[in-house]
């Protein structure tokens, strides 16, 4: 098993007696180019399509950079079939129906038939703070630093 696979399990994978996630907060820490954000990427993807009404958010250095991460995944999942979920007839996509990208400047997200979505939001304490989410991630939060980070973190726990 790869690093990032017995990080996977040992962290996002662990339960506890109920059913629940084991840790409540997970931090991965690994060398530059180790696939950290794609590994976490490849997870909340799974956890949409698995858990009806899933919800994370994803934040990053910037909105923009959240934005285009989050495109980025999306435009591969349209790639390879994934795409054709239609809230109503008159919206158009090809593909199993599975989900949808939606692009709105800076409000992009993965929106699964299932219920499930995936949603950017800016790094700014009041855009955590009002969104209840299953999983919240953060790419990059060592680029929080100071009091921005302090606010930041206070308005995500």
């Amino acid at each position: 098993m790869t690093p990032q696979g017995r990080n996977e399990a040992l962290l996002f994978g662990a339960l506890d007696d109920e059913g629940g996630s084991l840790y409540k907060t997970c931090v991965v820490q690994m060398p530059r180019r180790a696939t950290k954000s794609t590994t976490i990427w490849a997870t909340i993807i799974g956890r949409a399509l698995r858990r009806p009404g899933y919800k994370a958010v994803v934040t990053a250095q910037s909105g923009t950079v959240a934005s285009s991460l989050l495109l980025e995944h999306g435009e591969m999942l349209e790639a390879n079939g994934y795409a054709g979920y239609k809230r109503k007839e008159l919206d158009e996509a090809e593909g199993n129906g599975t989900m949808r990208v939606l692009r709105n400047g800076g409000r992009e997200k993965l929106e699964f038939a299932n219920k499930s979505v995936i949603l950017v939001v800016p790094p700014t304490p009041a855009a955590v703070r009002s969104k209840a989410a299953d999983d919240i991630v953060i790419d990059e939060a060592g680029e929080f630093e100071g009091r921005k980070g302090e606010e930041f973190m206070t308005g995500v726990l």
